[in-house]
């Protein structure tokens, strides 16, 4: 009998402990697979999402992003654009303090990769050409909804449902010394805490996240945040910047052991190469032998043109 008692006592501490605070007990994985992208896609009324991450007074500077992600027609899976903003971006981004003068636009569209610079006399269009990849490698990459901030194992401090069935949920996650130094961006220090905020809504969607870090929650240091959208329609002005392939020239690129691979790309495109493996330096040249470089960050590609890679690793 003292034995049963006993289980009982220490099966009602580990309820206490999942639970962890007045509220419903929102395991954090839990949370994070319902609200996973591949769960967002499961509804077929959610055509576009996006997401807004800032990070104030980051290095005595704001930092901020935005991502766009919609389904797509073409390539069967779907379409992005991120946007660092500056005096040229269309959209508002009033928490993007100081504005900068030059504002760059990523896109993973319909099969293409591009990189839109903006500057004050004109936008700079870069074909990204991924070498031994695939589109769809490349785009699922941005499939991930998680944040560096979210890692750690996360200990649920409280919990509160409205009436709608969203919820607002608290959590605390001790920094390791192996979490330490990805983290160190953030001011985080081994020993200290994530304290984090999760709003969801009625479904387990993300609306928004809240992250600080500190030894207690009470004076802990919002390092990030984060706002996320849905749409039942697409946003037609995302992508209407980018140029078609009505003008086609062909880029192709040869590499020292003879191969090649050869790419369409819009007439007065300059172009960018993106390699699967990090740490590794691009150089392009106009011949073979490697003599005479290729300036691809100035150079706007208006005819045909073989170009010679060479990649050498970063020490």
């Amino acid at each position: 009998m003292k034995r049963l008692v006993s289980i009982l006592l220490l099966f009602a501490l580990l309820c206490a402990l999942v639970s962890c605070g007045p509220g419903a007990s929102v395991p954090f994985f839990t949370l994070q697979t319902r609200a996973s992208f591949e769960q967002v896609w499961t509804d077929p009324t959610i055509l576009s999402f996006s997401e807004d991450i800032t990070y104030p007074g980051r290095d005595d500077d704001s930092y901020h992003y935005w991502i766009y992600y919609e389904r797509a027609d073409k390539s069967g899976n779907y379409n992005i654009c991120e946007k660092i903003p500056g005096v040229l971006d269309s959209k508002d981004f009033s928490s993007a303090l100081p504005v900068k003068d030059r504002a760059v636009s990523f896109y993973a569209h319909e099969g293409d990769l591009y990189v839109v610079s903006g500057k004050a006399v004109g936008k700079e269009v870069y074909a990204i050409l991924p070498l031994f990849d695939l589109y769809s490698d490349f785009v699922r990459s941005y499939q991930t909804l998680t944040h560096p901030l979210d890692a750690g194992q996360h200990y649920q401090l409280r919990a509160k449902v409205s009436a709608d069935g969203s919820k607002t949920v608290w959590y605390r996650s001790q920094i390791t010394l192996a979490m330490e130094a990805n983290l160190a961006g953030y001011g985080a220090v081994a020993g200290q805490y994530i304290f984090s905020r999760y709003m969801l809504d009625e479904v387990g969607r993300y609306q928004k996240i809240f992250y600080s870090v500190g030894e207690t929650e009470s004076e802990a240091t919002l390092v990030c945040y984060r706002e996320f959208s849905y749409s039942s329609e697409r946003d037609v002005e995302i992508f209407a910047e980018l140029p078609d392939l009505s003008d086609p020239v062909t880029v192709t690129l040869r590499f020292p052991s003879g191969n090649g691979e050869s790419y369409r790309i819009p007439s007065g495109a300059r172009i960018g190469i993106d390699l699967p493996k990090a740490g590794r330096t691009i150089e392009c040249y106009r011949n073979a032998g490697m003599t005479e470089p290729f300036d691809m960050n100035n150079t706007p590609i208006t005819d045909d043109i073989t170009l010679y890679v060479k990649a050498t690793d970063n020490k």
